[in-house]
């Protein structure tokens, strides 16, 4: 049982070490989770990598249709217009 303490240092170090066993908790429970079946760590993983994939061919994909939409409305220009100054 916790003990009663007095004056704000106190009490916010105790708090402070609740929070530290808190997180030591819950840290103790997921590692004990990912042993317990591993292929959820795989998993999770392709599922992040598949995550960051799309999006790197999602901004590549817009920069391509930019280009083209670029090289598309220059081509239609007289040559006197297509420099750039």
């Amino acid at each position: 049982m916790m003990e009663a303490r007095t004056g704000r240092r106190t009490t916010v170090l105790v708090g402070a070490r609740l929070a530290t066993q808190g997180v030591a908790a819950g840290l103790t429970c997921a590692l004990a989770r990912l042993r317990a079946r591993p292929g959820r760590v795989l998993l999770a993983a392709v599922g992040v990598a598949v995550s960051v994939v799309s999006i790197i061919v999602i901004a590549f994909a817009s920069t391509v249709a930019g280009d083209v939409a670029l090289r598309r409305d220059l081509a239609g220009l007289d040559p006197a217009g297509q420099a750039v100054v």
